[in-house]
């Protein structure tokens, strides 16, 4: 394989940055084996591949040290031969990806939004043909941000995170937080303290859909929710040393269980296998501690 490309950074003392670069990689058999080399049933070994990625950006750096910019990103890859999704013709067998990145910051205001579309090996359903896509969009001032994820059907994303088979339909995901940083100018309060709390959940659509399925437990799944809180203090002794203490609270209302069975139907002799990685318990730990550096250079 190999790599091509051209950067030219600050062009012109105006700040502007052009990074574009191909990539070609041969025929391998990596995909077809497992870690002590032996070839696995149902893979197939990867093809010749080509990609190529550009960026335009600019960028620039406050006097207080922040550094701020805005950047349009792309990339696309393609396998250049067949043969990944066995059961399809041509084209529908051959893999391909486009994506695209905004993000910025500045003035305090941070946002990004990407998304990726692509006909991806991992998919179950490539042997229609079928195309996946995922979207992301953020957005924060400051001591605030948001944000929001959408995956398409096709793309299953969460299986293996959340489900132990392919997703049942679109869904999404979704975080806010709060959060100043002791050395951050745009957000910090008093230097050295570090304070936040962030939550997110996963698949809202699939948690109400679930119940409804053929089969399934009740309730066949939990509504997850996860979230963070966490502070911490620096206080430097003298030029060269330090102590911070610190303290981090996790939880969620859901515990991930790979060995959960399923619904268990009067006329079936075992336990359906598990749909979800979810079980019903709630988790949740802390830590904290005191770190003291009395020498650092």
């Amino acid at each position: 394989g190999g790599k091509l490309g051209y950067k030219q950074t600050d062009i012109a003392g105006t700040g502007l940055t052009f990074d574009i670069a191909f990539k070609f990689a041969s025929n391998t058999d990596w995909e077809g084996k497992d870690s002590k080399g032996v070839v696995q049933a149902g893979v197939t070994h990867s093809k010749y591949g080509l990609g190529g990625d550009i960026l335009f950006g600019w960028e620039r750096t406050r006097e207080d040290g922040v550094q701020e910019y805005i950047k349009v990103e792309l990339t696309g890859n393609s396998t250049l031969s067949s043969g990944y999704a066995q059961a399809a013709q041509p084209p529908a067998n051959i893999l391909w990806d486009v994506g695209a990145k905004v993000s910025m910051k500045l003035w305090g205001l941070c946002a990004l939004a990407a998304t990726d579309v692509g006909h991806k090996k991992e998919n179950a359903a490539n042997v229609n043909g079928t195309v996946g896509a995922d979207a992301l969009l953020t957005l924060g001032y400051r001591w605030f941000s948001a944000g929001g994820y959408f995956a398409s059907q096709a793309s299953n994303v969460f299986q293996g995170v959340f489900l132990t088979t392919p997703m049942q339909t679109h869904d999404c995901a979704a975080y806010i937080k709060l959060e100043t940083k002791g050395s951050d100018p745009d957000t910090s309060f008093l230097e050295g303290l570090d304070l936040g709390v962030d939550v997110r959940t996963y698949m809202p659509v699939y948690y109400f859909a679930a119940p409804a399925q053929p089969g399934a437990a009740a309730p066949a799944i939990y509504f997850p929710v996860y979230g963070k809180v966490w502070g911490s203090y620096r206080h430097d002794m003298g030029e060269y040393g330090w102590v911070k203490v610190y303290a981090n609270l996790y939880g969620g209302t859901n515990k991930k269980n790979d060995a959960a069975p399923g619904a268990v139907p009067p006329a079936a002799p075992a336990a359906v296998p598990a749909l979800t990685k979810w079980s019903k318990e709630y988790c949740g730990y802390y830590e904290c501690g005191v770190v003291v550096s009395p020498l650092e250079k």
